[in-house]
């Protein structure tokens, strides 16, 4: 039997192929392996030649300076739509000439605002339409097309076949704005256990590196400093633990880099937090993840968004470390009991409380991690996740073709 021709369009200008993200590689190395798959991402369309280093943790490369200026926000919307609705088109022409011979099985699109390329080119020629729905894409109040790019968002849903979001709380929320229930797929996030696999040498290896005790315990975050992350709220828990003079061997280790960067630092330096007891280090290459991962002990994720579990969360788990992570109902599809602790979002004492917890009883911090690891090498790999819901979508599209 022929494998299945897939096209998965990874429709935002931002999406370059040759820097896709670990979760997008992940996604196509994995749906290669099964189907004949085709890949477009939008940026390619307007610079094929564009090869930048983006670093893990760094949440300045999108920063601009004109976002300074609150009076200019609409207007900087506003060319921001245009050049979407100009790439969209862009978008559909390239699609139609290059793929018009093309015999797909199924149309994917990562959905983008104001992009419906891929929804153009299935209609035309009469294929099944996936759209993997991506939430806050038209998160700000004022613009000259943004009731355009809300009735867009709406056609999308309207017209897909299928929908796909990353947690329950995103499939209850698009059930309840009307959308049909049963043509939405959860897939949450996941990992690659082998990628993120512990290495204790590598953890040791930079610990010595970076002037960290070997026997200390190590609490740890490592991404971008957004303010969605909320990683103030980790350096005041720490400053709570350290006011509590309990003579625990613990460091915390934050790497990355943001807009809540100094805010971090400042708060450490004016609460005398030394820098033999709170690291910051700047962003690293993701390859590097892994290792530095393999050195913490308890990670913490201090803030997420209320509707999606992020890739963070799942890296943590596969790589072993006992998790901490704000107690929403989309972290807690994932999050238990069983494999992680849950605290009250952004209360720093509850933090406190919870990392004192793991930092006290070790045979709960090493139930926890052995537990996470199990779930993020079977139940959260990327074959139960997003590999299940594309086999489950071509089976339910083409039930009558067995």
């Amino acid at each position: 039997m022929a494998r299945k021709k897939v096209i998965y369009i990874i429709s935002p200008r931002s999406a370059y192929s040759w820097n896709p993200g670990r979760k997008i590689s992940s996604i196509i190395a994995l749906w290669s392996k099964k189907y004949e798959l085709t890949t477009f991402f939008g940026g390619d369309l307007i610079n094929p030649n564009v090869n930048k280093s983006v670093q893990y943790g760094n949440a300045n490369i999108h920063k601009k300076s004109y976002n300074n200026y609150k009076i200019l926000e609409p207007l900087v919307h506003t060319y921001s739509e245009i050049k979407d609705i100009i790439h969209n088109i862009k978008s559909y022409i390239f699609l139609s000439k290059k793929y018009h011979a093309e015999n797909f099985s199924l149309v994917w699109e990562r959905s983008s605002r104001l992009h419906f390329a891929g929804l153009l080119y299935a209609k035309k020629y009469n294929l099944p339409y996936v759209l993997e729905w991506k939430d806050n894409l038209i998160n700000y109040k004022y613009s000259l097309l943004k009731p355009l790019a809300l009735y867009f968002e709406d056609y999308k849903c309207k017209k897909a076949d299928k929908i796909v979001v990353e947690s329950y709380v995103l499939k209850d929320m698009l059930s309840n704005m009307g959308y049909a229930p049963e043509k939405i797929f959860v897939a949450h996030n996941a990992a690659d256990s082998k990628v993120f696999k512990r290495n204790e040498i590598e953890g040791k290896t930079y610990r010595t590196k970076a002037n960290i005790p070997l026997s200390s315990t190590v609490v740890g975050y490592l991404g971008s400093y957004a303010f969605y992350h909320n990683a103030l709220l980790l350096v005041k828990a720490a400053k709570i633990i350290r006011d509590k003079n309990l003579n625990l061997p613990v460091t915390f280790l934050m790497v990355g880099d943001g807009l809540d960067y100094t805010k971090c630092k400042t708060f450490a330096e004016e609460n005398s937090l030394k820098d033999d007891f709170i690291f910051f280090e700047p962003p690293v290459k993701k390859e590097e993840v892994p290792n530095i991962l393999s050195a913490v002990d308890i990670a913490v994720l201090p803030g997420s968004t209320t509707i999606i579990s992020p890739i963070k969360i799942l890296e943590y788990m596969a790589n072993g470390a006992a998790i901490v992570v704000p107690d929403y109902k989309c972290n807690s599809e994932i999050v238990n009991e069983d494999n992680g602790l849950l605290f009250k979002p952004n209360d720093e004492f509850d933090l406190a409380e919870k990392i004192l917890e793991l930092l006290q009883n070790k045979e709960l911090a090493l139930n926890l991690s052995t537990n996470a690891i199990c779930n993020a090498t079977v139940k959260y790999s990327w074959e139960n996740t997003w590999g299940l819901t594309l086999d489950n979508i071509l089976d339910t599209t083409y039930e009558n073709d067995k």
